[in-house]
């Protein structure tokens, strides 16, 4: 391994993710490019206290599902061989790509959606568990989110493929439609296998695999001995212990401004996973309108209320990531609700003329005052 001195950042970051365009929209070869393992003394991250500490601390960064990742290890065991965990580490982002990856034509997700049949079709036991997650969530949300979404997000031009900048015309919309929802897909993971109700049906599931996959890592690590360590992959987060200088990892909530990075609040958390969603990174102008990547399901159109941002605290980034999705779709009043019924802790950002308002759910005390 190359080591070699590196700080550790002040905040880490949750930002408003493009959750229809994140999955291996890179090359897979992107999987061994720019990577920096590194032992850290560091001093003064934020929100720790004066003392000068001395626990070792591993960043190990890089890029996978076409964006990038950071994991900290702060800590391990001397006996851990640090090889063979960031061999076991690529290993484990790539088994996610080549599982659900809309991006490689010949990933498991990809070869289901083209089947063309209705019959009972089997897969891995890890792409059925993510789609039946994916199923109960869209349940509980009344469609707003909803995996069978992608081929509208593709006409919209925020999926594989070249972007059109266009609006589609309703017929187009209507059409798709009537192969989506939450009851289009079935899942029965004592198989394990995936039915959908018309061959026409497909899935995307760049809203929750990122999560999937940073719970999948974070399993990983604690598997190998480590109890104190951040797991991130494009702003999804999950963290165990403590950091560097032993207090809670201080995760920044980024301001949903567009062209810009500023911090709109810093929550300090352990032993939990984070996840945001946003729709002010990934959009396109028409016609004088601003259309952003998020799209409500239910009717096939891009979200236009003021509710900006969403950000999820819960046990699995999976269910963080694709409530958070579900939370932007419905905006802060329907969000907020549902956020309540479930009790999920969620932060939500609206657009308030000029300023940008925070409204949190009542489960947001458990975790911050």
């Amino acid at each position: 391994m190359d080591l070699k001195p590196r700080g550790i950042p002040m905040h880490y970051f949750l930002r408003g993710a493009a959750s229809a365009a994140l999955i291996g929209n890179a090359p897979r070869s992107l999987l061994s490019l720019s990577i920096s393992v590194a032992i850290a003394f560091v001093l003064g991250v934020a929100g720790c206290n004066s003392k000068q500490s001395e626990i070792r601390a591993f960043q190990l960064d890089g890029q996978t599902m076409g964006t990038t990742f950071g994991i900290t290890l702060v800590g391990p065991p001397p006996s851990l061989d640090l090889s063979d965990l960031e061999s076991a580490i690529y290993a484990e982002l790539e088994a996610v790509e080549l599982s659900m990856s809309t991006y490689i034509e010949t990933s498991e997700i990809s070869r289901f959606n083209r089947f063309g049949g209705s019959d009972w079709y089997e897969v891995s036991s890890a792409l059925c568990s993510v789609v039946d997650t994916a199923i109960n969530i869209s349940r509980a949300s009344g469609g707003a989110f909803d995996v069978t979404v992608g081929a509208i997000v593709n006409i919209w031009g925020f999926g594989p493929g070249i972007r059109s900048n266009t609006k589609p015309d309703q017929e187009q919309i209507t059409s798709l439609l009537s192969f989506t929802g939450p009851d289009r897909i079935e899942s029965d993971c004592m198989i394990p296998a995936l039915r959908k109700t018309h061959g026409s049906v497909t899935i995307d599931l760049s809203a929750i695999a990122k999560g999937y996959a940073v719970d999948q890592v974070a399993d990983l690590i604690s598997n190998h001995g480590i109890s104190n360590y951040l797991v991130e992959i494009g702003g999804e987060i999950r963290i165990s212990g403590h950091n560097k200088d032993e207090n809670a990892w201080s995760i920044a909530v980024e301001s949903p401004i567009l062209g810009a990075r500023s911090v709109n609040s810093v929550i300090e958390l352990t032993d939990t996973a984070v996840a945001s969603s946003g729709d002010y990174r990934n959009q396109f102008e028409f016609g004088g309108v601003i259309y952003s990547h998020t799209i409500d399901p239910r009717n096939g159109y891009p979200i236009t209320h003021a509710t900006s941002a969403v950000t999820v605290i819960k046990a699995s980034a999976a269910q963080a990531d694709a409530f958070a999705t579900a939370f932007l779709v419905l905006g802060l009043d329907e969000g907020l609700k549902l956020a309540e019924r479930e009790n999920i802790a969620a932060i939500f950002l609206i657009k308030d003329g000029g300023k940008i308002v925070e409204k949190r759910s009542s489960a947001v005390s458990h975790y911050i005052n």
